[in-house]
């Protein structure tokens, strides 16, 4: 059940899309709905651990291992539906936290994302024991990466200067070609 580069999110983002407006009430309840977040997610990459189905980033073995990635993926889309909802009382918090606080969270968020994509694959493995110690670190780190891109959207929503940054001519620039360089990269 391999699809290419591109298209392998398609199935994912379509399925998901079906049950998007239940993923929008849950998330008016913040509590419940992150809660519900890391109880899908936890079954979800146990059962994918059990199983060997649906452990990788894109692909499945079945069918069945696909919904089981697709009940990964719906723990970052509940993620986002509690961020939207909560705007502003996630800005209210980012606002209340100690001096350098927000810095040392954005600076951990970006950190995360110079990880290897795979991390579990053998090939790197050597390079970076810690990751070695298991199959489950993938699932933390793919969940703490999510929790990553969620600070990230909330500190460029609600972070004057983090925001001022991000329109910086050059990211405005990258910005508006990245869906091509996105298409264009895994020829």
């Amino acid at each position: 059940m391999w699809l290419n580069g591109l298209m392998w999110s398609l199935v994912y983002e379509l399925r998901i899309s079906v049950i998007f407006p239940l993923l929008v009430l849950a998330g008016r309840n913040a509590r419940i709905a992150l809660l519900a977040t890391i109880a899908i997610y936890i079954v979800a990459a146990h059962t994918s651990l059990i199983t060997g189905n649906g452990s990788l980033l894109q692909t499945a073995k079945d069918i069945p291992g696909s919904f089981l990635l697709t009940l990964r993926f719906v723990s970052f889309f509940i993620i986002g539906t509690v961020l939207a909802q909560k705007n502003a009382a996630i800005k209210s918090w980012l606002h209340k936290l100690p001096y350098g606080v927000w810095p040392a969270l954005l600076l951990a968020s970006l950190a995360l994302f110079a990880l290897p994509p795979e991390i579990h694959n053998q090939r790197i493995q050597h390079m970076m024991p810690f990751f070695n110690s298991g199959d489950w670190i993938k699932y933390v780190v793919e969940f703490t990466m999510g929790i990553a891109s969620g600070f990230l959207i909330v500190s460029a929503r609600n972070i004057e200067s983090f925001s001022k940054l991000l329109q910086m001519p050059p990211l405005l620039w990258l910005g508006k070609v990245s869906y091509s360089l996105y298409l264009i990269h895994c020829r």
